[in-house]
C-alpha cells in the first residue's frame, strides 16, 4: 500500500522571521542589526515594515509629522511576530515609550506624543519606532 503521508521528524518549523531571512539570504540566522542594502534601516525594521532587505528604493520610513503643537509618528504595523515600541524623548539619549504594539496588524497608525513642544524643556521633541524580536 502506498501512503501520501509525509512525516517529518526532527525537524523544527521556520517561525515567519526565519522564512523572511531564508527568502531574502538564504540563511535563517541572517542578522538582524545587518543593512545589506545601505538604505539605513536594518533588517528587522525592514521586516517589520514590509520592505526589501535588498533593495534601497523599498524603504518605507515612519512618517513624523507635528499636529498643532505635538509630533506625530505614522506608520504601518505589518507583521504580528515582533513589538513595536514608539519612543519620545527630549534628546537623543533618553527614551519614554509612548505605546507599544499600538493598533492592529495590515493597520496604518499614528501615535501622538503625550508632552507638546512648547511645553517640552527644552523646546524639542524626538520621536523614534523601535522594534523588537521577541
Amino acid at each position: 500500500i502506498v501512503s501520501n503521508k509525509v512525516t517529518l521528524s526532527g525537524y523544527a518549523v521556520l517561525t515567519p522571521l526565519q522564512s523572511w531571512r531564508f527568502a531574502n539570504f538564504g540563511d535563517i540566522n541572517a542578522s538582524d542589526t545587518a543593512d545589506p542594502d545601505g538604505d539605513g534601516m536594518a533588517n528587522l525594521m525592514e521586516y517589520a515594515l514590509g520592505t526589501l532587505p535588498n533593495s534601497a528604493a523599498s524603504m518605507v520610513a515612519p512618517v513624523l509629522a507635528p499636529i498643532a503643537d505635538r509630533l506625530t509618528l505614522s506608520f504601518t504595523r505589518v507583521r504580528g511576530d515582533v513589538t513595536y515600541i514608539v519612543e519620545a524623548g527630549s534628546d537623543l539619549a533618553t527614551w519614554t515609550s509612548l505605546a507599544t504594539n499600538p493598533g492592529t496588524v495590515g493597520q496604518n497608525v499614528t501615535v501622538t506624543d503625550t508632552v507638546p513642544i512648547s511645553t517640552a524643556n527644552p523646546s524639542r521633541r524626538f520621536l523614534r519606532l523601535r522594534v523588537t524580536n521577541p
